[in-house]
C-alpha cells in the first residue's frame, strides 16, 4: 500500500528545470579519465591535502599507542579509549567543519585547522621535554 501511494505522488511530481536540464547532457562514459585529463592540479592538489592530513593521523595515532603504554606507563584500554572518543569527536567535526567550509571556503578552514594543530602542538610541547607526556597531563587533569 506504501509502495503504491509512493508511486503516485511521485508520478504526479514534475522535476525542477536545473534536474531536466542536465538530465539531457550524457554523463562521461569514464568520469576517471576526465578528470585526469581536465583537472589534473587539482586532482594532485586534493589527493596531497587528504594524504597528508590522513597520514599524520596514522602516525600520530602510533606514535600515542607505543609511547603511551611503553614510556609513560598508561595501560593499552585507557589508550584505546582516548584513541576511539578522538574518533568520535572527529565524525562530529566532520560535519561542522563541512559546514564552516561551505559558508566561507575550504582553503581558509584547511589553514584554520593547520594553525590550530600547530598552536595545540606549542601547547603540548611548551610545558614539559616531551609533547605527548605534557598532553597527558593535561588528559588526565581535565578528564578526573
Amino acid at each position: 500500500m506504501l509502495v503504491i501511494f509512493g508511486l503516485v505522488i511521485r508520478r504526479r511530481l514534475t522535476e525542477r528545470p536545473l534536474f531536466e536540464e542536465a538530465a539531457r547532457h550524457r554523463p562521461a562514459r569514464v568520469p576517471l579519465l576526465e578528470v585526469l585529463r581536465d583537472h589534473p592540479l587539482a586532482l594532485l592538489r586534493s589527493v596531497c591535502v587528504t594524504g597528508a592530513s590522513t597520514a599524520m593521523g596514522y602516525i600520530i595515532l602510533t606514535y600515542i599507542l607505543s609511547y603511551g603504554t611503553g614510556e609513560v606507563g598508561y595501560s593499552r584500554n585507557e589508550l584505546l579509549f582516548v584513541v576511539i572518543l578522538t574518533s568520535v569527536v572527529q565524525l562530529g567535526a566532520i560535519y561542522g567543519l563541512s559546514g564552516l567550509a561551505d559558508r566561507f571556503g575550504r582553503r581558509e578552514v584547511i589553514a584554520a585547522g593547520a594553525l590550530a594543530q600547530a598552536v595545540a602542538a606549542r601547547c603540548c610541547s611548551s610545558s614539559c621535554s616531551t609533547p605527548v607526556s605534557s598532553c597527558w597531563r593535561w588528559w588526565r587533569a581535565w578528564s578526573r
